[in-house]
């Protein structure tokens, strides 16, 4: 028997913090289409259940009731899978209790029922309340929504739980319990920031005999990468675009990239970010620069210059200022003094 364990698939994100209203319209049919397409795949690959660990949803507005009744024709058309539901800190409403009502294969399991579901003629056990206690001779599965450095405490739950399926992270990770089993965090369908990095997908559970393996899934339309480049000493624009070049090369144009621009460099470097994004922009569905380098700037040079830079870095000196904000306005200000327009 196989069961899929996803959560936080957030459906109806806004996806506008960093992306167009354009790309982010086609980031939010991308949540739900990969849902969709997960479901197509466990139709194709004889999974009988998907747990859904939480947050299938992101908010209560008019967007959410849209994308809700799409997903219950998801649920509807297939009925030969079993969706069990687990609600997350994110779901408000009723509507999956009210659905649960009219569809047979939508169950809702979570702290608030002490009732458990029983698959394959009462071999295997799944429930979503914490204080369930399991019996020995089947095989257990708990489903929960919550951090398992807080919210969640291992220690309490019954030591016969074979998987805890958990939502709330968002990255796949997984660990022993203190019992028989393990704990897992699938992690979310797609990543939607730049704090939600590297390979998503689901967890593929394969149950044979008395036995619970997983594997996870990646099935991530795209993927979401976060870049340093640390540079130091005189840099300028083709020094720059050939390291971002080198440290870009292996990443897919479908996927979204952000690069943070490190180190410290010389006051003479000329540093063009607008420049660099407009070179690899359009290599990416997105890309984003931010400039973090510190400008070193030897201070002994200025500070018996007779001159307007001399006078100017002294007054900066004498300033009640963290020393990176002043190093900042003295490059600001002598980069202005020489005309020049790239700080």
């Amino acid at each position: 028997m196989k069961i899929i364990h996803t959560a936080d698939l957030h459906l109806d994100s806004a996806m506008e913090t960093h992306l167009t209203a354009e790309k982010a319209g086609v980031r939010k049919a991308e949540l739900l289409q990969t849902f969709v397409s997960m479901t197509e795949y466990a139709c194709k690959n004889g999974v009988s259940a998907i747990i859904i660990a939480g947050d299938l949803f992101d908010t209560e507005g008019t967007e959410q009731k849209r994308i809700k009744q799409q997903v219950f024709s998801v649920i509807r058309e297939n009925s030969k899978i079993l969706f069990i539901y687990t609600k997350g800190n994110h779901d408000k409403d009723s509507s999956f209790e009210n659905m649960a009502k009219e569809l047979k294969n939508l169950a809702i399991v979570g702290n608030d029922s002490s009732k458990a579901l029983y698959l394959d003629n009462k071999r295997i056990c799944i429930s979503g309340n914490p204080s369930t206690v399991f019996a020995e001779e089947t095989l257990n599965i708990l489903s929960l929504h919550g951090d398992i450095n807080s919210s969640i405490n291992l220690k309490e739950l019954s030591p016969n739980i074979d998987y805890l399926a958990l939502g709330h992270l968002h990255s796949y990770k997984w660990g022993k319990l203190f019992g028989r089993g393990i704990w897992c965090y699938s992690g979310c369908l797609e990543g939607r920031g730049f704090d939600e990095t590297g390979e998503k997908g689901f967890v593929l559970l394969d149950i044979e005999g008395k036995k619970i393996s997983h594997q996870f899934v990646p099935f991530s339309k795209r993927s979401i990468h976060k870049i340093d480049a640390v540079f130091s000493g005189y840099v300028n624009f083709k020094i720059m675009s050939e390291k971002l070049a080198l440290l870009l090369e292996n990443i897919p144009s479908k996927d979204l990239v952000e690069i943070e621009l490190k180190g410290g460099v010389s006051e003479d470097s000329i540093i063009d970010v607008e420049g660099l994004k407009e070179l690899f922009d359009h290599k990416y569905f997105f890309l984003r620069i931010k400039n973090c380098l510190e400008i070193q700037i030897d201070y002994t040079k200025y500070k018996n210059d007779i001159s307007l830079k001399g006078e100017f870095v002294r007054v900066v000196e004498k300033m009640n200022i963290p020393d990176v904000e002043k190093q900042q306005v003295i490059y600001t200000g002598l980069s202005l003094l020489a005309g020049r327009e790239d700080f």
